[in-house]
Parts: C-alpha cells; structure tokens; sequence
C-alpha cells in the first residue's frame, strides 16, 4: 500500500501559515511531572499550515496520481474540517472522503452535499462522503 497511500505532516486550513504546537514527547512513563514542566512544557514549535489545494499539488508534483486515479482523503485533523470542507474546488478532485469530526457535523455534511457528495454520519464523530457521479448515484433513505 506504501504507492497507494500518501501522508502529509502538516497542518491543513484555508490559509497557508505556522501554528505553534506544544512538544509532547512520545514516552512519558519515565518523567515525572517537574521534569516534565522543566524539559518540554514550554517548548513551542511552528508548523506549516497549508490548503487543500496544497495537498493536491503536492500528490501531482511527486508523480503519486494520474488524472483519472480515484483519490480518498482522510481528515483528522482536530478541529480543522470546518476550514477544509468549503475548499469545494479542491474537494471535488476526490471521490471519496472520510472524516472526523469535532462540534456539528451539520455544516460539514451540507459542505459535502453541495460540493457533490451523498455525505452522512457513519459512527458517532465520522462522516463518509462519496462524489456523485450522476443523478442515478443518489440513494434514497
């Protein structure tokens, strides 16, 4: 799956910038919590925050996709869904989405409609959205 699958580790939004995240060391069992306070509580790091269109171009620019390549994205991204689901242009060039969701799911499901999905809550906290081909795709509940 490694030609199949591409990861990004950035920050996604509807503008490009740095957010400052807070250094969490993967291994705490053996820090108490003064150590912890002392050595990496206060340690601040700036990451690039890019656009949907970014990924995209980042997915074309290494060779990962052709034009007619079906592409899933997956959010999960803390909050940022609702900055990411207007970029209807850039949402479109995907035939499927799936993603959690953090508050109402309602704008983010009527996002997805309109941007050409048939788009509905599969667990508590996750939506699945598939692009609608055409008028014979829609299902009826």
């Amino acid at each position: 799956m490694e030609d199949k699958i591409f990861s990004i580790n950035d920050a996604l939004g509807n503008i490009r910038e740095e957010v400052p995240i807070s250094f969490l060391p993967i291994d705490t069992s053996q820090l108490d919590l003064d150590s912890y306070a002392t050595n990496f509580g206060n340690t601040i790091y700036f990451i690039p925050k890019i656009t949907l269109a970014d990924v995209i171009s980042l997915i074309e620019e290494n060779g990962l996709i052709n034009q007619n390549d079906k592409l899933v994205l997956k959010i999960d991204c803390e909050g940022c869904e609702y900055d990411v689901v207007p970029q209807m242009s850039e949402l479109r060039r995907f035939d499927e989405v799936i993603l959690e969701y953090h508050g109402n799911p309602y704008p983010l499901l009527e996002g997805l409609t309109k941007a050409g999905f048939y788009a509905e809550i599969i667990i508590p906290r996750m939506i699945y959205a598939k692009k609608l081909k055409a008028s014979k795709d829609i299902k009826k509940k």
